[in-house]
């Protein structure tokens, strides 16, 4: 019967660009040690060894996380990866199975990786970096399970920001277990996996979201902060609003959004934008007018846009500064351009068009705006 130890350990022997180490766990059996990989990386004043006496005379190292907005869940988190790896060496001591290297990893697994085949139904989900952070890379789809799930649902929900916020809205949540449940019941259907782990499970459900949007004046003080000289990283991401506000571009479109190569002339009439490639590869166009050309100027003087949760925080102090009573957040601009298209009087399949998303959608709309669908596109050239 093997003897084995198992401890954190902050890996300060390398570092990233961000001057983070990563947190391993030490594995030790017969006076070999192998280390583990967790997804946590922290800075040294952030880690905590502490010497204390035990209840036997003797003294022992405590090792956990300090000074950190995350510290429960991390240090929660560690014990959780211990004890579930301290299981599997006790289960193949009982069984008389030699402890390896390789199987301390975890290499004799079986199966299909979660992240590989998260990318082979569904790629460029923002919710796969979220998902691989918690279970980490060797995340297998059998290891998803009910009680997975559960502690996968409470570390989403407990963490919070530097202030204390919560980094993740119920919405977010909801979104991100949809997305699981349609990746684990396609693994099901192909039969890498023996059950749907959803079928045991009641994902969090989505609650329609009060739609808020913001009216001319509303914009117009949010651009006068700019114009007066707005602060860095505020200003940036005030002028990546504005321009959602225009165009109905997601948060996840602000960095892919260049004037050189998206505008156009068209022969004897306005500029135009060229937005995004639709299910036919055609493009989705609309004609620039006075407002918008102003914001295509901003933006060539901003910075790259900053992620979506500094993009909200930022947000989230501009709209006071602007006198408005109401939350801002990246997708209130495009909440903004729907509105403003009903507005106008474009014809819900125009704006549906514009928004790349159905006619049934935009229907909010034109209800909220209460204007008689007279105009057509063209009047956003007159903006």
């Amino acid at each position: 019967m093997a003897e084995y130890t198992l401890y954190p350990v902050l890996w300060d022997y390398k570092k990233n660009k961000r001057q983070l180490y990563s947190v391993k766990i030490a594995v030790t059996v017969d006076r070999k040690t192998t280390w583990l990989l967790t997804p946590h990386k922290l800075h040294p004043h952030q880690w905590e060894e502490v010497a204390v006496n035990a209840p036997d005379g003797t003294k022992t190292i405590m090792r956990q996380v300090v000074q950190h907005q995350n510290a429960k869940i991390i240090n929660a988190d560690i014990r959780r990866r211990i004890s579930d790896k301290e299981k599997e060496l006790s289960a193949m001591n009982a069984q008389d199975i030699p402890i390896t290297r390789q199987s301390i990893k975890g290499g004799a697994k079986t199966g299909r990786s979660f992240k590989t085949f998260a990318k082979e139904v569904r790629d460029h989900r923002v919710e796969i970096p979220r998902i691989i952070n918690f279970g980490g890379d060797g995340l297998m789809l059998r290891d998803i399970d009910p009680a997975w799930l559960r502690r996968f649902e409470a570390h989403e929900r407990a963490r919070v920001d530097d202030d204390g916020n919560r980094c993740v809205n119920d919405n977010t949540i909801s979104i991100t277990f949809k997305y699981l449940a349609q990746i684990m019941g396609q693994a099901a259907k192909e039969k890498l996996i023996a059950e749907d782990p959803f079928d045991a499970y009641n994902r969090p459900s989505y609650i329609d979201p009060e739609r808020i949007w913001l009216v001319e004046e509303e914009k117009d003080a949010i651009l006068k902060l700019v114009n007066d000289g707005l602060n860095e990283p505020l200003r940036t991401t005030a002028i990546y609003f504005l321009l959602g506000c225009e165009t109905g571009i997601r948060h996840s479109d602000w960095a892919a959004f260049n004037p050189d190569t998206m505008i156009s002339m068209l022969p004897g009439g306005p500029s135009i934008l060229r937005l995004r490639a639709r299910k036919n590869k055609g493009d989705v166009v609309m004609p620039i007018g006075p407002t918008l050309s102003g914001i295509i100027n901003l933006v060539r003087t901003a910075g790259r846009p900053y992620s979506l949760e500094q993009c909200n925080l930022h947000l989230k102090a501009i709209g006071p500064m602007a006198g408005l009573k109401k939350i801002l957040s990246t997708h209130k601009a495009r909440h903004s351009f729907g509105y403003l298209c009903a507005s106008l009087g474009l014809p819900k399949s125009t704006t549906a068009e514009l928004m790349a998303i159905g006619v049934n959608t935009v229907e909010v709309y034109y209800h909220l705006s209460g204007q008689n669908i007279l105009k057509q596109a063209a009047l956003l050239a007159d903006r």
